[in-house]
């Protein structure tokens, strides 16, 4: 397999990606990054959208049932999604169990 030439050897290309994924792996905990980020799920039922993966948390929205939204990850019980709502763009944290996921 070989990298797009952005000025990096092979190797240096590797230490570079492999620098990424631990930050990532620091900054997201156990957070799984799914490979259909494009596939469009559903709401089942009115689900709020929280800002971080806690119902505590501030809420950053509000889905009807049966709303589109794109999954980017999941954590346990909880899926990391994207929505538009009219010309806003929401993003956030639901309950998967609110989700045909």
């Amino acid at each position: 397999m070989t990298f797009p030439d952005w000025g990096m050897t092979g190797s240096r290309m590797a230490v570079q990606v492999c620098a990424l994924f631990a930050a990532l792996a620091a900054a997201g905990g156990a957070f799984k990054v799914l490979e259909m980020d494009t596939a469009t799920q559903r709401t089942l039922t009115p689900a709020t959208v929280y800002s971080i993966p806690d119902d505590k948390s501030p809420v950053t929205g509000d889905l009807s049932a049966g709303h589109a939204l794109t999954v980017l990850s999941e954590k346990g019980e909880w899926l990391k999604i994207k929505a538009r709502a009219g010309q806003e763009v929401i993003q956030g944290y639901i309950k998967k169990d609110r989700t045909n996921f």
